[in-house]
């Protein structure tokens, strides 16, 4: 039952914050720009399709395995980052795999679930960026200072198994994310 729980909050959770940067198979930028991703010879590709009606295709690296119906695509529109999640593998062999893409170079992909033993599955994730206002009243006669403070977070969600014989247990993470998409 505490499984259960844990899993509900993480689908309230990520529906809450579903609304701070749509994630899935495909997605589309404030700028009209809409990326899609899907496997080809055994390869994680994104289709880039600008609002200028220019089309690109982005290999990523160390992709093969990924499972087609796992592929996640999402945008940091503060910086412009891709961000593309999949599952490398099926059934106790499954590994979460994520990497971005940011100036025409790719970070990662790094392995976060599933190295430890586990099989993890069904990725999903989201795009949030919070930013904190901090205003410091300034001296006489001055105006006050305004400081901003954004972060960007990568808010991730699988399904984790110890065992074929295990039911499993819905994981969270919220990985926070510098401007260099690291």
């Amino acid at each position: 039952m505490k499984e259960v729980r844990y899993f509900l909050i993480a689908v309230v959770v990520l529906g809450i914050a579903g609304i701070a940067g749509a994630v899935g198979p495909m997605t589309l930028t404030g700028a009209g720009d809409l990326y899609r991703v899907a496997t080809h010879d055994n390869q994680v590709v994104v289709t880039a399709r600008y609002a200028d009606g220019t089309v690109s295709e982005l290999v990523v690296p160390q992709s093969a395995n990924a499972v087609a119906d796992s592929l996640q695509v999402g945008v940091d529109e503060a910086t412009g980052t891709l961000y593309v999640l999949w599952q490398k593998k099926t059934g106790m062999d499954a590994k979460l795999r994520l990497a971005g893409h940011l100036d025409g170079t790719w970070i990662g992909p790094t392995t976060f679930a599933g190295n430890d033993g586990t099989a993890a599955y069904n990725p999903q994730f989201l795009i949030h960026r919070t930013v904190s206002v901090i205003t410091e009243d300034g001296d006489e006669g001055e105006e006050p200072v305004v400081t901003e403070l954004a972060t960007t977070f990568l808010h991730l969600a699988w399904w984790s198994q110890a065992s074929e014989d295990d039911v499993g247990i819905a994981r969270y993470a919220a990985v926070a994310i510098d401007d260099q998409g690291k």
